[in-house]
């Protein structure tokens, strides 16, 4: 009889201990796996390298995690890294532990409903943001002007295109002058399309602004339904591409007894030294120009002396020739006694270098209309 009931208790002490050899069990006494979603640079509520779900033996898991990465279509979770070995969706059955990693497509823009409210109306748009840096490396200038190029394959038609740049600060604030020109169509299929934006003078931010790694936003501003909520997809593009070139485009300039060509951009953003009095400096201007411009000067201007030339009168003997393509060419210019300037002013603050091309606009052309532009245009002042 001792040597039954013995026996009795052994049975019941190693099923105990068989079932504590296992995996983790649930109040309920099931038996519980762990699958590890692996974000693949991913994003999830701020988790940024994976998440874990706990799920019964036998079970499968309705609502998988659905992360998000800039630039990126999320594809699914697979057994492997970058989408190798099996699927694994809402019919899959867990069995055991499991790591399961997120498949990516690179290079994809989402246009997703944005909508908000200014003075009591309602406002939407087809929003899809990408880091600039993510193409473009270099610090944005003041007062510039860039030409983006956009290239890709969308899955939809998209009619009423246009771009701005979001500073990196908490609140949103546009670093590109707004304008109306959002008539860039975007057709199905392949397609490229410019967008050339004019950048502010960043003096003009409101104070706390960090304009670095901005956000470039390709904004589609047609009607987006009420019934549509905010963040809904409503178009993507793969094989995203932009080039983006800092550009100088010049305007026809029309006065009472005459023309020329004229542009002008920020001198500090290529020579931050402060300027000297009865001092000459060499400039070399380079970069791709689209038309030939044959007469072609150049001087310096201080705006808040109501664009008072703080350099001599260019001599007609130094124009110079810019041929259309490549070209580089040196010029130079003399400052006048800053003396003359009224009392108070600022010599050094917002000054702009004004380059002309001495050549009549052809008739038709109306003042301000852009009849030339030089892109990747760089500068290099030196004094002498």
């Amino acid at each position: 009889m001792k040597k039954t009931v013995f026996f009795g208790l052994m049975v019941i002490m190693l099923s105990f201990g068989f079932i504590g050899c296992g995996n983790s069990t649930g109040g309920n006494g099931y038996e519980e796996f762990t699958v590890t979603f692996d974000l693949d640079g991913g994003n999830i509520s701020g988790n940024i390298s994976s998440v874990n779900i706990k799920v019964r033996s036998g079970e499968t898991i309705t609502n998988l995690p659905s992360p998000k990465k800039e630039v990126n279509s999320f594809e699914g979770w697979y057994t492997q890294k970058n989408g190798a070995g099996s699927p694994f969706d809402s019919s899959t059955i867990v069995t055991g532990d499991l790591i399961v990693y997120a498949k990516w497509q690179s290079n994809v823009l989402l246009m997703l409903v944005e909508r908000w409210t200014y003075d009591g109306n309602n406002y939407s748009q087809w929003r899809g943001p990408v880091p600039l840096n993510f193409f473009y490396n270099n610090q944005l200038r003041s007062n510039s002007t860039y030409r983006f190029t956009i290239t890709g394959i969308s899955d939809t038609r998209m009619e009423k295109i246009g771009a701005y740049i979001e500073t990196s600060s908490g609140e949103w604030e546009s670093l590109n002058w707004w304008d109306d020109s959002f008539n860039k169509v975007i057709p199905v299929g392949n397609f490229s399309i410019i967008i050339n934006l004019n950048i502010r003078d960043f003096d003009a931010l409101a104070d706390g602004i960090i304009i670095n790694n901005p956000t470039f936003i390709l904004s589609n501003r047609q009607n987006v339904h009420d019934h549509i909520p905010s963040g809904s997809i409503m178009a993507s593009i793969t094989n995203l591409n932009i080039v983006v070139e800092p550009i100088l485009e010049f305007y026809a300039n029309r006065w009472i007894d005459g023309s020329d060509w004229h542009s002008n951009i920020r001198l500090d953003n290529f020579y931050q030294q402060p300027l000297e009095s009865n001092t000459t400096y060499r400039i070399n201007i380079s970069g791709i120009s689209e038309t030939t411009m044959e007469r072609v000067g150049l001087y310096i201007a201080a705006p808040e002396d109501e664009w008072t030339d703080m350099t001599e009168e260019y001599p007609v003997h130094l124009y110079k020739n810019i041929p259309a393509g490549d070209f580089s060419v040196i010029m130079y210019v003399k400052t006048v006694d800053f003396g003359i300037f009224k009392p108070g002013v600022d010599i050094n603050k917002n000054i702009l270098l004004n380059i002309f091309n001495a050549v009549d606009v052809p008739a038709g052309i109306p003042h301000d209309t852009v009849i030339s532009t030089i892109r990747n245009i760089n500068i290099l002042v030196e004094k002498l």
